[in-house]
């Protein structure tokens, strides 16, 4: 036990880590078994460097506590085709909300590829927040913005946030149930709605929405209704299923609601919304929200697509089926 922690403080000393994750890359051409054994266990301390699909290079930091950042670092996300669509979709977005910015991998994403983008993000977790401007300042990201509130169903009172007991966390949510009660930390929140926050900002049309807020999806687009009807804009979407959480967690059975994407895919449906799952290699057009399949992430569009498969190799293709 003392070694494993010894090691632990070790590859948190930012010129060991430093060394230590490059010799792990080294390994990845070479035998990829192993590779992936060392990167999910190896940290990242400090700032790091890469470079979109467009060679711009964004930094972001990491005490050793943001796994997702390590998760993109290392290539073994399994979101990289969301990773892929934020290069297709960004360019042509000139206002992006980004609802559950946490660190802000994906504002930072965007910025990336669209510098001249108004991007707006919530975040409302003070530490977490904080590390999402430290990002923002090695960025120089001076078109992002971030809001310290919850987005919600109304503005009225407050939300309750229940926040795990960790620096940084992927898993903050408005669902008690969700969660160990004796490891999180309750925080009562101001919330608004989208609708009363574009119209707060004199935002003229909103082009493109992540949501990723734990099992609180459904909340915020039932407060952007008006928005999904004026500006129809493109959204990428979380969508948690109950049978995959529970097979996770069989702590979590019986206590997270059953309906949860059925109420999202009945809401987008009837404001005219088409399904499309994402892949690492494109999206494809669906009829209906189903779990297991392959990222936890599906696009959400009010275009039809021609073809069913859309390849993020063909980007132009996306961009005119599903925006243009």
């Amino acid at each position: 036990m003392r070694m494993r922690t010894l090691l632990k403080k070790l590859r948190s000393i930012y010129i060991i880590n430093l060394i230590l994750r490059n010799c792990v890359l080294w390994i990845k051409p070479w035998h990829t078994a192993l590779f992936r054994k060392l990167a999910d266990h190896m940290p990242v301390q400090g700032t790091v460097r890469f470079s979109l699909q467009n060679k711009k290079v964004i930094r972001m930091y990491s005490n050793s506590d943001d796994f997702m950042l390590k998760e993109v670092f290392f290539g073994i996300t399994d979101e990289s085709g969301t990773d892929r669509l934020v290069g297709v979709l960004a360019p042509v977005s000139n206002v992006v909300l980004d609802v559950g910015a946490n660190t802000g991998l994906f504002s930072i994403f965007c910025f990336g590829y669209n510098s001249k983008a108004q991007i707006h993000s919530f975040e409302p977790v003070k530490t977490i927040g904080d590390r999402f401007l430290k990002n923002c300042e090695l960025n120089d990201a001076k078109s992002i913005t971030l809001h310290r509130t919850i987005l919600s169903d109304h503005s009225e009172g407050e939300r309750v946030l229940y926040v795990p007991n960790t620096d940084i966390s992927y898993s903050s949510s408005t669902l008690k149930e969700f969660h160990d009660v004796s490891a999180v930390t309750e925080l009562k929140l101001s919330a608004t709605t989208i609708d009363i926050f574009k119209k707060q900002h004199s935002i003229p049309k909103i082009d493109l929405m992540k949501i990723d807020v734990e099992w609180h999806e459904y909340e915020v687009l039932n407060g952007a209704i008006h928005t999904l009807e004026l500006d129809a804009p493109i959204l990428i979407i979380e969508v948690l299923f109950v049978e995959t959480e529970e097979a996770k967690n069989p702590l979590l059975n019986g206590k997270l609601p059953k309906d949860h994407h059925h109420k999202i895919a009945n809401l987008l449906q009837h404001h005219g919304y088409y399904f499309y799952e994402i892949d690492a290699l494109g999206l494809t057009r669906v009829e209906v929200l189903l779990p297991g399949k392959h990222e936890r992430n599906y696009l959400f569009s009010k275009k039809q697509s021609k073809d069913r498969r859309l390849l993020f190799s063909q980007p132009e293709t996306i961009v005119a089926q599903l925006v243009s």
